[in-house]
């Protein structure tokens, strides 16, 4: 009788430690998971997890802010729908659902943003997909870079090529072509009308002018004062 009683007591003490050792080993990863969000928190990409119907199941705070919020619980349970326009809703919608049927990641996809100033912007996005453990897709886990000032750079830079472009092109159909240009006004006879150089120079190759006064020119002004007989400056 004793030997049973020492035997549940012994099992009693076991199935205490035991649940002390659960406990510990559950504060440290919920201390964890809290140490993770705050750095998530501080990060400048968007990062996200949603279920299989896209809801969102956690978001850092860039992705709140991004969907015109303050508070994830303002996020947890709704989609894209609640915070974008159709339009990029449904986009983000059907990569996602492809995404969990066939299990391919989506790797630095180049997508439309909107801001919550109704701006609308770019993002490079990564969305993998999570499964169970037995290779059941469960939702996804994604990341979004903001990339707007990136994009607005290469379409400047595009804009000036074309314009670049244009320019040569405009300079080959007027090679071998004699300019009439009057020698005291420095105009430019085009198609019977005369028009200025920078008039010309802007609408042939897109060259914006300003103006200065030459060394020469304040010479000839010089001589012009000291003898009012010289002719004016031509230019």
């Amino acid at each position: 009788m004793a030997g049973e009683e020492k035997s549940g007591s012994e099992e009693v003490v076991a199935q205490h430690h035991f649940q002390e050792e659960q406990a510990q080993q559950i504060a440290s990863l919920e201390a964890e998971l809290r140490m993770l969000r705050r750095i998530f928190d501080i990060l400048p990409d968007h990062i996200y997890v949603k279920n299989t119907q896209s809801q969102f199941v956690y978001a850092n705070q860039p992705v709140v802010h991004n969907c015109g919020c303050e508070r994830i619980d303002q996020i947890l349970g709704k989609t894209d729908f609640d915070f974008f326009p159709h339009d990029l809703a449904a986009q983000y919608y059907a990569y996602e659902q492809e995404l969990m049927r066939t299990g391919i990641p989506l790797l630095n996809h180049e997508e439309q943003n909107q801001f919550p100033n109704g701006k609308r912007g770019w993002l490079l996005s990564t969305k993998i997909p999570l499964k169970d453990n037995k290779g059941v897709v469960i939702g996804l886990a994604g990341v979004n870079r903001d990339i707007t000032e990136r994009k607005d750079i290469e379409e400047e830079k595009q804009h000036l090529l074309n314009q670049y472009k244009e320019a040569l092109d405009s300079l080959k159909q007027m090679q071998g072509q004699v300019l009439t240009v009057c020698a005291w006004t420095k105009q430019i006879k085009e198609q019977d009308r005369w028009i200025s150089l920078e008039e010309f120079l802007e609408k042939h190759f897109h060259i914006g002018v300003s103006h200065g006064i030459s060394q020469d020119a304040i010479n000839q002004l010089r001589t012009h004062l000291n003898s009012p007989s010289a002719p004016p400056p031509a230019c």
